[in-house]
């Protein structure tokens, strides 16, 4: 069973999630929103 292409799976959508909160929490303190 793929389990190491479901753990990369999640590992990305936790990655991307990780950059959008980031990413976001940036743009809110220097007021962009």
């Amino acid at each position: 069973m793929p389990t190491t292409w479901t753990l990369s799976k999640i590992e990305a959508v936790v990655f991307v999630a990780l950059v959008l909160v980031l990413a976001g929490a940036r743009i809110w303190a220097t007021g962009g929103l």
